[in-house]
């Protein structure tokens, strides 16, 4: 929010404070200044600050200590009294730099976006890997941490420059740092600057503080043998008895960290006494992740080895055999109690073989599921929560599911109740609204009667006070849908009868993507490429059907599962949409749907930046196959759409927190804009006669306040025989 010349916070850092429950906080504040107004007054404004917080003791819920703030640098220590000798300087923080290339991490352009899961994610990675390195050198000590803090093009494609600046605390009258020293440490601890963690590394690009070496050149005698590439495979296996908190989210955690090295080191020390443990290089845990039971933890690990050119792949089924031998038939890994079923090398797995027992056993309680919606009136949504990698998400996704846990177990299913994991977030009708939904989970024995979705609601109802209330959040009273049931409210003594309220239908739409390959990561819906990519496809959908004849009462799209398509490059898309209709409106005219829908996609050929399979749109089950006509000759095969990108920064578009959300009025009408100039410039282009058309898809802020970043995906026919785009 804006108050007087303050705009908003921009960035906040947590660093370890001197003592473990301390927690350190920096954060840089923005205002606007005119050019004739006086610098800030920092003194005075610390005594304000000092005086709203009570004497910097108190910070809302949070205790301070009162000779930590600095405002702009500036501090106020403490006057002390008559001492007898002067005290010892305290140590400064010292920061230095630490920049190389990384040679096996395609540069892409979620790498320029701090907001991006890609961007989070490698931070996360290699922050954690140069803290692992640098916290074992000389420096180790009184190392504090590094950040990463841009991801930068390389000279290759398959290049990505990083850079980072790490932190140590020196004592006044210590020698400055030995860059020299640390460079050959670093050196050394990557293998001659070869290989960080999963990374392998260019290895005349490290510079320490600015200092680098370059390789002296000998003259060889013949040339050298191909060296070995780095091939990866992934190990994900479950741990019975360690329970999952929300602490292992959070890859910043002393408990994350904790785990992870533990894992690697179990990993790294079973996988070296297997078959390929003279190539073996090394495994990274890159995610955990909640089990099916509180007590368990689900556990990924991306682990690399060298292979020759000519060696034969991965044997993952026998080194599946050797790590299931290694662990005690998948029971034990150090101190972990494993799934026996959970194994999975590379994705391959053995499900147990069941044998033909003498008389029925009896069946195990199995995992039932239900979901749970409602909408939170006073959390106002934010694109933060539309991203599974932000603060703002896990913060939120934690407390929901926790009070919904609490809620649960408190009724009738509390026995059998499991947990609940909050799966969305969605934007409500109004700015301060969001809307949840949850999966939530009981054992169920065979002969249990079905869940009392009726009975649950009302108790659901009556323990938030009549759907008012669910910890700090307020709720819409009618908002609350178990397992999609859900009672509108009774008027009474109408005078005459009133209008029913529209109800909630839903209709399915599929279709199939030509240029988006399938992979594994698909079927997963907690990967990051799955969430990315239905989050695309929504906002793909509901800008279409927005724009439709169901426009007024559409609600939005969520897509349920992507398949594979008939070809490796195909993907089947599988969503569920929702639009308002009242009692006395006419069905879902799917056949008109359809049409619109086949219009907006230039004949079911293009989403946004995706091809589509022409024949495969289906709109609540309707589906309409071309009419074969007997050709005379064989016809020439049809030009395909081929996509570009446009990227270019606008010096006078001041970017806002508007242009972030595409259902903000700036964010649509820049976008209208955008692709109207972009298609007046580029029909005048020599593409011009088989150009499409662009599509803005993304604003981001410039590097000055005044500028907007703009992406864009544009589209052109390209005959068979046509060369590549010039």
């Amino acid at each position: 929010m804006r108050r007087g010349g303050f705009l908003r916070e921009v960035a906040v850092f947590c660093r370890p404070g001197s003592h473990r429950d301390e927690t350190r906080v920096d954060a840089v504040c923005t205002y606007s200044k005119e050019p004739s107004a006086a610098p800030l007054d920092r003194v005075g404004l610390y005594h304000q600050v000092s005086n709203k917080t009570r004497g910097i003791t108190q910070l809302g819920p949070y205790s301070l200590d009162k000779d930590s703030l600095y405002v702009n640098g500036y501090n106020e220590q403490p006057v002390l009294t008559t001492p007898t000798h002067p005290t010892t300087t305290a140590a400064a923080l010292e920061r230095f730099t630490v920049n190389f290339t990384i040679t096996n991490l395609p540069y892409t352009s979620d790498l320029e976006n701090p907001d991006s899961a890609k961007y989070n994610a490698t931070q996360s990675v290699t922050a954690a890997l140069l803290d692992r390195l640098l916290k074992e050198s000389s420096i180790g000590p009184n190392f504090q941490g590094c950040v990463t803090t841009a991801f930068r093009p390389g000279s290759d494609r398959d290049e990505t420059r990083v850079d980072a600046v790490c932190t140590y605390s020196k004592e006044p009258s210590a020698a400055p740092l030995d860059r020299v020293g640390l460079y050959h440490q670093v050196s050394n601890k990557t293998r001659g600057i070869t290989q960080l963690g999963p990374y392998s590394l260019d290895k005349d690009s490290l510079y320490v503080n600015g200092y680098n070496e370059q390789p002296v050149l000998t003259t060889p005698t013949h040339p050298t043998t191909t060296a070995a590439a780095l091939e990866r495979f992934t190990v994900n296996f479950t741990i019975t008895n360690l329970p999952y908190t929300s602490d292992l989210e959070n890859p910043d955690s002393a408990k994350f960290r904790a785990t992870q090295r533990v894992m690697n080191m179990l990993l790294d020390r079973l996988l070296k006494e297997s078959s390929i443990g003279p190539v073996f290089q090394r495994c990274e845990t890159t995610d955990l992740r909640p089990g099916s039971d509180r007590d368990e933890t689900r556990v990924d690990a991306v682990c690399a080895y060298s292979k020759e050119p000519s060696a034969a792949p991965l044997d993952r089924v026998g080194l599946y055999h050797q790590v299931s031998n290694k662990t005690r038939g998948i029971t034990q890994l150090g101190p972990y109690s494993l799934d026996k079923d959970s194994l999975y090398v590379n994705g391959y797995n053995e499900q147990p073989v069941l044998t033909t027992p003498t008389h029925p056993t009896t069946t195990a309680a199995a995992l039932e599921r239900f979901t749970v919606n409602f909408t939170i009136t006073n959390l106002p949504y934010t694109s933060d929560l539309e991203n599974p990698d932000s603060a703002k998400y896990n913060a939120t996704q934690s407390v929901t599911a926790a009070l919904l846990d609490r809620l649960l177990k408190e009724s009738s299913i509390g026995p059998n109740f499991q947990g609940c994991v909050t799966t969305a977030f969605r934007p409500g009708s109004d700015r301060d609204e969001t809307r949840v939904d949850a999966v939530c989970a009981y054992s169920k024995e065979p002969s249990a009667a079905p869940l009392d979705r009726v009975g649950l609601y009302h108790q659901v109802s009556n323990k938030t006070r009549g759907i008012t209330q669910l910890g700090p959040y307020s709720l819409d009273k009618d908002s609350l849908y178990v397992n999609g049931y859900n009672e509108q409210p009774v008027l009474t003594t109408p005078t005459h009868p009133t209008t029913t309220a529209a109800a909630l239908e839903r209709f399915t739409v599929n279709f199939t993507i030509t240029n988006l390959p399938y992979t594994s990561d698909l079927e997963n819906p907690d990967s990051a490429r799955f969430r990315a990519t239905r989050r695309v496809m929504n906002t793909l959908l509901d800008r279409l059907l927005k724009e439709s004849s169901i426009g007024p009462v559409f609600q939005g799209c969520e897509t349920a599962d992507f398949r594979p398509g008939s070809d490796r490059d195909e993907t089947r898309v599988d969503a569920v949409c929702t639009y308002s209709k009242e009692p006395s409106a006419a069905p879902l005219d799917r056949v008109g749907l359809y049409h619109q829908v086949s219009n907006k996609t230039r004949g079911i050929t293009q989403l946004g930046p995706y091809s589509l399979d022409k024949d495969s749109l289906y709109v609540n089950g309707y589906n309409e196959q071309p009419v074969l006509t007997t050709p005379t000759h064989p016809t020439t095969t049809a030009a395909a759409p081929e996509c570009f990108t446009v990227n270019f920064t606008i010096t006078n578009l001041p970017y806002t927190s508007d242009l972030e959300n595409p259902d903000s009025a700036r964010f649509r009408a820049t976008r209208r804009v955008m692709n109207t100039l972009l298609d007046r410039l580029l029909k005048e282009s020599s593409i011009g006669p088989v150009f499409q058309g662009c599509e803005t898809t993304d604003f981001r802020p410039g590097s000055d306040r005044d500028e907007t970043r703009v992406d864009a995906v544009c589209t052109y026919s390209k005959e068979p025989s046509a060369a590549p785009l010039n």
